[in-house]
């Protein structure tokens, strides 16, 4: 599982097109450096990612580091602040035991309800709970529903202001 999160916790990715772009960067560059993400949400101000690296032969920092680059260099360009710091920090954690597993996936499927972005996170265009939801097989759905998230130790600090991705 990967968290980041931007400089002072900004909204540098204020909007959609900006969302847009941060999301897809993720996205594609985690699946080209062979890591597959299972669970995303993506805000104005951070992110988290649960990836999959059965087939990856790169390491996950690398692969951070290229989305970082690639999504400052455009929100920069976008707001015409270059050299502005975008990003401050991310951490990862190896998930071992299936049930901190299945609460990760809980946890990031369902964060934008847990920020009050949206009331169903399946309506939040930024994250995986609706592909989750259509794809996934049901009862799979309904098993990592029952994981309740909140005894995850780590603390998502991130406010998300409720309009910001519009």
């Amino acid at each position: 599982m990967v968290t980041a999160a931007t400089y002072k916790h900004q909204h540098i990715f204020r909007g959609k097109e900006k969302l847009e772009v941060l999301q897809a960067s993720l996205l594609d560059t985690l699946e080209r450096d062979g890591f597959e993400a299972l669970a995303w949400a993506v805000f104005p101000n951070h992110y988290h990612v649960v990836v999959s690296n059965s087939k990856g032969d790169r390491s996950i920092s690398r692969t951070i580091q290229a989305v970082h680059k690639f999504t400052a260099r455009h929100a920069n360009n976008a707001d015409q602040t270059p050299g502005r710091t975008v990003w401050h920090n991310y951490f990862d954690k190896q998930l071992t035991f299936e049930k901190s597993f299945m609460v990760r996936l809980h946890y990031v499927h369902y964060n934008p309800v847990r920020h009050g972005v949206v009331s169903d996170a399946a309506m939040y265009p930024f994250c995986s709970a609706f592909w989750f939801e259509r794809f996934a097989p049901k009862s799979y759905v309904e098993t990592v529903r029952s994981f309740k998230d909140d005894s995850i130790a780590e603390v998502d600090e991130y406010a998300v202001e409720p309009n910001s991705w519009l």
